[in-house]
């Protein structure tokens, strides 16, 4: 990698079992420093937009014609699920976003540019893609829809067309240039100008003053720092969101990592996961809630929340666009390999032909005995393609296995070594066995 890294060292099993039982006495997270917030969630809140949307449903039903009271009504079940995790929101939302978008001949540059925004997160970039070209092509609020549209391309890895609507978004240095251009130093693996190019955007958000968005940049630069290992800025970040916002739940899943992934706290995380699910119920959680038994040899509690998260993403359609990939790979750790983890690595290819995509297929067809193929699309749209910790960790591993060049093998693993609490405690050994 280009950007440097504090290296973490390879420990042992043996020393990795002592870690866990008698935990980290370097120790960052500090129980004292957010104990009390621990205890804030966001049901009143959700109770407030819950009795928002129903007035505003009420003029639709009135009303049907009216498309600006689905947006009211977007507006709200979208900040439902912000603060909820409950994906039935979401869905309604966008269904009332889609609805509007017909009500409004797709004449509306801002209802195109919100149902983009939904479709971004929920993952279904190409339909995101089509929207933005509608509204690029109405000509109106062409910056934003810039902005939104860069966003999709680096998704979607048409990487070039991102690089010339940033261009055109750098003309003006603001917020949303700074976020983007970052976005696009941490691709290009300059992490340093990434954070820096971060920082600046945090300082706007400072002076407007802007709760959102300085929430937003604390949380991000949070990551950020955790990808360059300074874990103690990292976690400063997430308390100052956390001051802002005590039932943000993404800080306090920050913190939570870091009490498993720096300090080896299993106690710790899993008392925070479980303030968060008080309030926010989501299959990012079990999937946590699962790496975390793994590392503690909770053979009971993986199978478990594994088990959960798959049951529920499988049941909806909608989720799969989401947690597709996470499927898969939990399909190949229960060695459960068939036909339906193809498919969703090769999904994911046609969807975003990205590096982690293809990282996802070769880890598939590997399992599955393909180890010549798996190897070559690891040659050929990995290595080299990506600057992200989890897809060089399966392309390090499935080169091992192969035998395929001990040089780039030991490169790999050179990098991998400086991810270690990115990638997680369990990815120590790993590591060290390359």
């Amino acid at each position: 990698m280009k950007y440097p890294r504090i290296i973490i060292a390879i420990i042992s099993i043996p020393s990795l079992i002592f870690v866990f039982a008698f935990g980290n006495t370097n120790r960052i997270a500090q129980p004292n420093d957010y104990e009390l917030i621990l205890s804030q969630s966001s049901l009143a809140e959700q109770e407030i937009l819950t009795k928002e949307y129903t007035f505003w449903a009420s003029k639709f039903d009135k009303h049907p014609n009216q498309y600006p009271y689905l947006l009211k009504m977007a507006t709200y079940k979208n900040r439902l699920f912000d603060c909820s995790g409950t994906f039935h929101y979401l869905f309604s939302a966008t269904a009332y976003l889609e609805e509007a978008k017909k009500l409004s001949f797709s004449s509306d540059v801002a209802v195109l540019q919100k149902l983009a925004r939904n479709y971004i997160k929920m993952h279904r970039f190409c339909e995101a893609e089509d929207v933005l070209q509608i509204a690029a092509d109405l000509g109106n609020k062409k910056r934003a829809t810039k902005c939104i549209q860069f966003d999709v391309q680096m998704e979607l890895g048409n990487y070039a067309a991102a690089e010339l609507l940033l261009q055109d978004i750098c003309k003006k240095v603001d917020f949303n240039a700074y976020i983007r251009k970052a976005k696009w130093e941490d691709h290009k693996g300059e992490l340093d100008r990434a954070v820096f190019l971060m920082e600046q955007a945090m300082s706007i958000a400072k002076n407007s003053q802007n709760k959102t968005l300085l929430i937003w940049s604390y949380t991000n630069l949070a990551d950020f720092y955790g990808h360059q290992n300074r874990i103690q800025k990292s976690y400063d970040h997430y308390l100052k969101a956390l001051e802002i916002e005590p039932s943000n739940h993404y800080a306090k899943k920050g913190i939570a990592w870091i009490n498993f992934a720096h300090d080896k706290n299993v106690e710790e995380a899993l008392n925070i996961i479980t303030a968060i699910n008080e309030y926010y119920d989501s299959p990012q959680y079990d999937l946590l809630k699962g790496d975390i038994a793994s590392y503690a040899q909770d053979d009971l509690a993986y199978a478990k929340n594994t088990k959960r998260f798959l049951n529920t993403v499988q049941k909806e359609q909608g989720l799969m666009h989401m947690y597709g990939p996470s499927v898969s790979e939990k399909l190949i750790e229960m060695d459960v390999i068939d036909l339906k983890a193809l498919e969703i690595a090769k999904d994911e290819v046609s969807m975003r032909p990205i590096a982690s995509s293809y990282a996802l297929l070769a880890k598939v067809l590997h399992a599955m005995g393909e180890k010549e193929k798996a190897a070559n699309i690891i040659i050929d749209k990995v290595y080299e393609k990506t600057f992200e910790p989890a897809p060089l960790l399966t392309a390090a591993e499935i080169l091992k296995e192969n035998q395929i060049s001990n040089n780039i093998i030991a490169e790999l693993k050179a990098e991998l070594l400086t991810a270690t609490y990115e990638l997680g405690p369990q990815s120590e050994h790993i590591i060290g066995t390359l």
